[in-house]
């Protein structure tokens, strides 16, 4: 089963180009819901999302929502820690890419409280066993969010691609699979 995300024009470009790119041919599934916040991505696990497969990854990149909705970081690591608590018990052989939160386009605070709570999750998940972890600040650097944003909080297909290229040699190595040259 493949999920891509939608293909939209304007300000986000082609993003079911950069999906088929580097996961089109990997059987993955995109979980990702817009306007979803972790306490939403938490009660789909529970609630039947997890069961009955066995991914040989699960990526996780979730709380931009929930930093907009003004949550503190604190409250924003402790639901991902929730996610990630919930996935390891009905997930137990899969390994977790967990990514830190994206800064916001042009928003300070929402860019202030994403850095603070990729401190944390890097404080908590950086040594963690099953977990590997990855900030996106060095793929999508908030000084340079323009770039890579279609609107405050969602990466254009720019900045998408950039990502899938950071994250690429973590999952091409957890798949056993041969890593996918980075878009142009």
């Amino acid at each position: 089963m493949t999920s891509s995300p939608r293909q939209a024009g304007g300000p986000f470009g082609d993003l079911g180009a950069v999906w088929r790119h580097y996961y089109g041919d990997r059987a993955a599934v995109n979980l990702g819901y817009s306007g979803d916040g972790a306490g939403h991505l938490l009660w789909r696990i529970g609630n039947g999302e997890a069961t009955g497969i066995a991914p040989k990854l699960a990526v996780v990149m979730i709380g931009t929502n929930d930093l907009n909705r003004r949550q503190p970081p604190e409250a924003v690591v402790a639901a991902i820690g929730g996610i990630l608590d919930a996935l390891r018990q009905r997930l137990p052989g899969t390994p977790i890419l967990l990514l830190g939160v994206l800064p916001g386009n042009g928003r300070p605070a929402l860019s202030d409280a994403a850095a603070a709570t990729n401190r944390l999750l890097a404080a908590r998940y950086a040594a963690a066993p099953g977990i590997a972890w990855l900030d996106p600040a060095a793929a999508v650097p908030a000084d340079r969010a323009a770039e890579f944003f279609g609107d405050a909080l969602h990466l254009n297909a720019q900045g998408f691609a950039r990502l899938a290229a950071a994250i690429e040699p973590m999952v091409a190595e957890r798949l056993g699979d041969q890593a996918r040259p980075p878009l142009p």
